[in-house]
Parts: structure tokens; C-alpha cells; sequence
């Protein structure tokens, strides 16, 4: 294998040596040196979900891993976690000789202090690049090829940013006791990263950071910070390096696995916070970041979104429940239509209101062609689904057409649910 040519991880028996060693057959073969960076809260009981994450991360890569940790509780609830962390640190020196560097923050109670733990040791001098990864993070690609596409991607300019790191598809690990809930989260997550994110770097020339799967030059984990105090600080830690032309760009190659929530409350839960934490990010945007050239993505998300929340969301579902087969019926019975209206017919019911010309112009030929373009992206988001559920993919590299199917039926009646409010009446 030529990602440990040269490298022999049984000599060395501290972090340092092993870090020491890396460096140096990198410096041999004129590679640069990456430096993976994981979040974890301590568990008081067990910790095997953390060993079982580094065994899988450290076949993965050769590179040093460095474990940032903080535990729960305050005073005296905390009288555990000296002792676990020494039980922690031992495994890890054991099995992985130096390979997986663990520091414990006793001030942290987040992950976003954690991160910034990791921003004040790393060394930008010894490591060219930083890869951040959730400790649930079951990536599909190799640390050579991320590397490569680092070299190749970071320092470009995109629509006036400076590109400095790449932002990787992060999808849902999927798994056959979740059921269909899990599935439709599984199917949500996948829409939300692998079509949208790439529909908005078509449009902005980059994406925000997703909490994990991002790798990025050190000096930045190093220069920007995360806020604690908000529940979405990886979107705000994007808005810092907007403010100054710098970027993530989008890279749909480096996918990475998460785990599922375990049941549908827990993804509730998740969905609410998700929900709270964008409402929380918007008013900071719009309260406290000064409109200018690199943020003005940003600013027109707060808006949007606040507007979504507060104005459209309400009025759609109102729609639906009580108006649109109202309105259906109307048009029906008064113009015979509900698709294409008369504007003639329409002007002189209405008795030369002016504009109505305009309005049922509008409605004729706007709406289906604004509907008509809806259609053509989904149908080309489908492709590209297909075309990752060939490679493997999709839900975890099941390729059955069983679940071909199952996502197949799930996206017809997702699309038959928008035409829903036109048909009902």
C-alpha cells in the first residue's frame, strides 16, 4: 500500500515519535502532511463507540489523529473523569502506538469549544492540512486522494472567494431496524447534501461548513473560532470566512457516513434544535454582520428564512388545509378553468381592474413554466441518485432494487404530495 510505504507505526510508542515519523516520509516523498481532528464527549460508563470509531479511522488513514474531549457536569460529578481519561489515553497508546493523540478540555462543555481546543495546539508549521470529523464520521475515500484533490482545489478563486479548505457530502448511515422513518430521514439528509448543497455551489461558488467531513488549510482552525452560544456554529464559523473572501467549495466525492438517530423522537429532537439553531443564526446575521459583497448569500438566507418561518410556512399550510380548493372551485365554476384562465373574460367579470391582464398572464404561463423547471431538476436530482446508488452509494452500498424501489416510490409520492393542494378540491 502506498499510503504506509516507509512508515512503520510498530516503532514507535509515543505521539510525538509517531507525528515525527509521518512527517518525515511525507517530507521523503514531497507530499504534504494532513492532521485529522475529532470531537468527542467523554462517557462516564463506556466508551466503546469512541474505540470502535478510531479503529475504523485509523485504517482509514495513516496520518496522526488528535482526539479533543470534554465530559458533562460540574464540581464533584466530574470526580470521574481523571481516572477515564487515563483509561482512555492507555488504550488508545496501546493498540494505536502514538497514531491517536487525546487531549481533555476541562472548560469545554461544547463542541465548539473543543474545536478551538484543537485550533490553539495544532502546529501549522508541521501540518499542511486539516481534516475535522465527527466522531460518528465513516468516510469513503482514501487520505491520499483527499489530499491530492486539496492540492489540486485549495487556493483557486470562485466567484471572488479564495477557495481554503473543501467541504465533503455528509449522509446518513442507514440502517434496516429504523424503518421507514429512518429511511425518509436517511432520504432528507441525502437531498439536503448530495442536490441542494450542490444546487447552492452552482449559485454561490461555495457551501457552508456541515459540522464535519471538512478538510481545510491549518492556519484557519487556527484564525477563526467557533461560538459556543450558538447552537449552529458551523454555519456562523462559515460566515467568518466569508466576511474575510474566503470559502469552502463543495466536494460531493468525499462522501462520509453519520450515524442514524436511533428512533424517531431522537430525530425529532434533532430536527427541532437544526430548526432553533437556524432561526438563532439568522437574527445574529441580521442583527450583528454588516451587509457587504461576501456576505450577501448569507444575508439573503437570514431574510429568507425568517420570512419562511414567520410568513410563508403559515400561509401555505393555511392554504392547503382550508384555501386552495376554495380557489379551485371557484375558477372552475366562474371561468371554466382552473389551469389556463381567459384574460379577456377575467378583465370584463372583474370590470377593467387594471392589471389583471398582467396577473393571468402571469398565472398562465409563469406557473407551469416555474413548474415545469421544478420538474426538470428533480428528475435530473434523480439521475444523479441513480447514478450514486449504482456506484454504491446510497444507503450505505445497499444496491438491491428492493431499496431502488423504496426510493423510487418514496420520491413519487413526495412529488405527488406538491401537486396535492391542486388537486384536492
Amino acid at each position: 500500500d502506498e499510503d504506509t510505504q516507509g512508515f512503520d507505526s510498530e516503532a514507535t510508542t509515543t505521539t510525538e515519535q509517531y507525528e515525527a515519523q509521518y512527517i518525515s516520509r511525507q517530507k521523503h516523498f514531497s507530499e504534504p502532511a494532513l492532521i485529522v481532528n475529532i470531537c468527542y464527549l467523554l462517557e462516564k460508563i463506556c466508551n466503546n463507540f469512541l474505540y470502535e470509531s478510531i479503529e475504523w479511522l485509523t485504517t482509514m488513514f495513516t496520518c496522526p489523529i488528535h482526539l479533543t474531549m470534554n465530559a458533562r457536569g460540574e464540581g464533584i460529578e466530574r470526580a470521574w473523569v481523571p481516572e477515564k481519561i487515563r483509561e482512555v489515553q492507555n488504550y488508545l497508546l496501546e493498540h494505536y502506538h502514538g497514531q491517536v493523540q487525546a487531549t481533555f478540555s476541562d472548560s469545554s462543555r461544547s463542541k465548539a469549544e473543543n474545536c478551538n481546543l484543537f485550533g490553539e495546539v495544532v502546529s501549522v508549521e508541521r501540518f499542511n492540512y486539516a481534516l475535522r470529523l465527527d466522531i460518528d464520521a465513516r468516510p469513503t475515500y482514501s487520505e491520499r486522494s483527499l489530499v491530492k484533490c486539496a492540492n489540486e482545489l485549495i487556493g483557486t478563486i470562485r466567484n471572488g472567494f479564495t477557495i481554503v479548505g473543501l467541504q465533503g457530502a455528509c449522509v446518513e448511515c442507514y440502517e434496516s431496524r429504523a424503518g421507514l422513518g429512518g429511511f425518509m430521514e436517511c432520504h432528507t439528509e441525502w437531498a439536503e447534501h448530495m442536490e441542494k448543497d450542490q444546487t447552492r455551489a452552482r449559485i454561490m461558488g461555495h457551501i457552508w461548513h456541515e459540522g464535519s467531513n471538512m478538510i481545510a488549510e491549518t492556519w484557519v482552525f487556527k484564525k477563526y473560532v467557533s461560538n459556543p452560544s450558538l447552537l449552529l456554529e458551523d454555519k456562523e464559523w462559515t460566515l467568518k470566512l466569508l466576511r474575510d473572501g474566503n470559502a469552502l467549495a463543495y466536494f460531493p466525492l468525499a462522501v462520509s457516513y453519520g450515524q442514524l438517530p436511533s428512533s424517531f423522537g431522537a430525530i425529532q429532537k434533532r430536527r427541532k434544535r437544526w430548526m432553533k439553531g437556524g432561526m438563532q443564526l439568522a437574527f445574529h446575521v441580521m442583527k450583528h454582520v454588516p451587509m457587504s459583497y461576501f456576505t450577501r448569500y448569507f444575508h439573503c438566507w437570514a431574510y429568507a428564512g425568517v420570512f419562511a418561518y414567520f410568513v410563508w410556512f403559515p400561509t401555505l399550510n393555511a392554504l392547503i388545509l382550508f384555501g386552495f380548493g376554495v380557489i379551485g372551485r371557484k375558477c372552475q365554476s366562474q371561468m371554466g378553468s382552473v389551469f389556463f384562465l381567459d384574460p379577456d373574460l377575467t378583465e370584463a367579470e372583474l370590470k377593467g381592474v387594471n392589471g389583471v391582464r398582467i396577473l393571468v398572464w402571469l398565472w398562465n404561463w409563469l406557473g407551469p413554466a416555474t413548474l415545469f423547471a421544478f420538474v426538470g431538476v428533480v428528475v435530473g436530482h434523480f439521475v444523479n441518485t441513480l447514478a450514486f446508488w449504482h456506484r454504491g452509494k446510497f444507503v450505505n452500498a445497499r444496491k438491491g432494487y428492493k431499496w431502488f424501489w423504496l426510493q423510487f416510490g418514496y420520491i413519487i409520492l413526495d412529488g405527488v404530495s406538491l401537486l396535492f393542494p391542486l388537486v384536492r378540491f
